[in-house]
């Protein structure tokens, strides 16, 4: 289960996040605070730990316009949680790696 969340616009947007949702588990684990930061880090380009043929991706992505977009964060406690967004259908999703195969992104 998700739920929609507000997070205040980022002037230096390098591309539309479209509706936040966060799954359950996210909302349990990660700080409200360091989600919007982290929100708000994914839609200016920073990616965060993710691997180098991930950015790379996630910039081929941002040129086509047609794919997803990835960023990965840990809390200040070390809880690792990804950000996706899938470009086409403007939708962004916050969760926990262990959440991503149990449901599915749309």
């Amino acid at each position: 289960m998700y739920r929609n969340i507000y997070i205040p616009p980022v002037y230096a947007a390098r591309f539309p996040i479209g509706s936040v949702m966060v799954s359950s588990k996210a909302i349990l684990k990660v700080q409200e605070a360091e989600l919007i930061i982290a929100v708000q880090r994914h839609q200016s380009g920073d990616w965060g730990d993710v691997s180098l043929g991930d950015q790379e991706m996630n910039e081929r992505a941002l040129q086509l316009g047609s794919q997803f977009l990835l960023s990965v964060y840990r809390t200040a406690d070390e809880i690792k949680f990804w950000i996706i967004t899938e470009l086409q259908n403007h939708t962004t999703k916050v969760l926990l790696p262990c959440e991503y195969y149990a449901a599915p992104f749309r």
